[in-house]
C-alpha cells in the first residue's frame, strides 16, 4: 500500500515521540508496504523548526529520513490547482492542502495523519494515526 505520511506524522517518527512514534510506527507496520511518498512541504515542515534552532543531529535526521526513506513526489502546476481545490472545499490550511493533492496526485492508497482537520476530506483514504493508539 502506497502510503503518504503528514509531516506531523514524519516529526514523530524521525524524533521519535515518546506518544506518538509508537503510533506511526504502528500505523506504517499496518498500512506500509513500500517507500513512504512526500513532497517538498512535507521537508519543509519537518525541517523548519529544527533549522530554527541550528539542531544539526535533528537536521541529519529528517535529512536522512527523507533520503532514504521516502520517495518525493514533484510538485507541479496540476498539484497547486488541485490544492486549491481542497483548501476551498474543505477549508485546509495551505500546507495540509498541498501535501493532500502530492498524495493524491501521487496515487497513494492512504494519507496518514495525526491532525483532525481532513474530516470532510473523501478524494483519499484518510487515516488517522490515533486508531494505533495502546490502551
Amino acid at each position: 500500500m502506497k502510503v503518504f505520511p503528514d509531516s506531523d506524522v514524519v516529526i514523530y517518527l524521525v524524533e521519535k515521540h515518546p506518544d506518538f512514534g509508537p503510533m506511526a510506527e504502528a500505523a506504517l507496520a499496518d498500512l506500509q508496504s513500500g517507500p513512504l511518498v512526500t513532497c517538498a512541504m512535507v521537508r519543509l515542515e519537518a525541517l523548519t523548526l529544527p533549522i530554527r534552532k541550528n539542531e544539526t543531529r535533528r537536521i541529519d535526521d529528517h535529512r536522512d529520513f527523507f533520503s532514504i526513506a521516502s520517495v518525493s513526489f514533484p510538485m507541479s502546476d496540476s498539484i497547486f490547482d488541485l490544492a486549491l481545490t481542497l483548501r476551498a472545499k474543505h477549508r485546509l490550511k495551505s500546507p495540509d492542502a498541498i501535501n493532500l493533492a502530492c498524495a493524491i496526485q501521487a496515487g497513494c492508497d492512504v494519507f496518514l495523519t495525526h491532525d483532525r482537520d481532513y474530516k470532510t476530506v473523501t478524494e483519499i483514504r484518510i487515516v488517522s494515526i490515533r486508531n494505533y493508539a495502546t490502551p
